[in-house]
């Protein structure tokens, strides 16, 4: 169904594609935290699990759209900031 010219279902199947994407890079990510954990490399270890806190938001920001693109309620105190 279209809503405003676009096709709301290939809308979300999108948005899910790129939800997957990210899931699959913070399992990455989440692998070479270990790797530099077992090569005592701390702060790079940290900065990696900084990246993938950052990947879980922007995760939780795609259910979100996800979400408001079914057109239930979506917390609407929504931030963006330029990190």
């Amino acid at each position: 169904m279209c809503t405003k010219g676009v096709n709301a279902e290939q809308l979300k199947l999108m948005i899910a594609q790129a939800n997957d994407s990210l899931a699959l890079t913070r399992q990455w990510l989440e692998q070479i935290r270990h790797m530099a954990g077992h090569a005592d490399l701390d702060e790079t270890g940290a900065e990696i699990a900084q990246a993938s806190a950052l990947l879980n938001e922007a995760r939780t920001r795609l259910e979100g759209a996800a979400a408001a693109a079914e057109g239930q309620p979506v917390d609407s105190e929504v931030q963006v900031e330029l990190v």
